[in-house]
């Protein structure tokens, strides 16, 4: 467990170490100053995923994302990630629980951008990794039993746009569509759809 998330920090702090080498490449081509050209920010993000349910169809279920992301130039964006979702069926006496968390580290490359007065429209790809914990609950006739996956590796890519308005202070709103890789999701990859929201401040 302690190895998985030493990596997902080792991830992000690549991405970091990433996102500041492109700025001081940069930097040399470019009259504005460095400290401008960096934002911070955090995001709130719905997500409509298409996974198999505990009724064994494939459904779509609506998980919240939480982050935190850092944007160079819109060129390049790092951003680290929190999900969970949970779903029941059942009742009383016989019911199924599912639990689930996530942690993602994600890097996104900006390769196509317009710019209108203080609008910034870009088009991204990017490339993540993370871990998730998976739980179990069965109930029958007042027996309960719960089974833990414990850590698993998960990766990802995604595709999508975002529009950011505004100068020091920015907002962020954008769609994108991800694809997610692990040995236990089903279908494996999943598909979701998800709406980018967020907030930012300009250095």
């Amino acid at each position: 467990m302690k190895n998985r998330l030493v990596f997902i920090i080792f991830l992000f702090c690549f991405l970091l170490g990433l996102l500041g080498y492109t700025h001081e490449a940069r930097a040399q081509d470019s009259n504005l100053p460095r400290r401008a050209q960096i934002s911070v920010g955090m995001l709130l993000s719905p997500e409509l995923r298409f996974q198999r349910g505990v009724d064994q169809e494939i459904e779509s279920q609506t998980i919240y994302n939480w982050g935190l992301a850092i944007r160079y130039a819109e060129i390049f964006s790092a951003v680290l990630e929190f999900a969970q979702s949970s779903e029941k069926s059942g009742n009383g006496s016989s019911s199924l629980e599912l639990k689930q968390k996530e942690w993602l580290a994600w890097g996104r490359w900006h390769f196509r951008g317009v710019n209108i007065d203080h609008t910034k429209l870009s088009i991204f790809g990017g490339i993540g990794a993370g871990t998730y914990d998976r739980e179990v609950k069965t109930t029958l006739l007042g027996d309960t039993r719960t089974d833990k996956s414990g850590l698993q590796r998960v990766a990802g890519l995604t595709l999508g746009g975002d529009l950011v308005f505004g100068e020091q202070y920015k907002i962020l709103v954008g769609i994108e569509g991800r694809s997610l890789f692990s040995t236990d999701f089903d279908p494996n990859p999943t598909f979701s759809l998800m709406v980018r929201t967020g907030i930012f401040y300009r250095f």
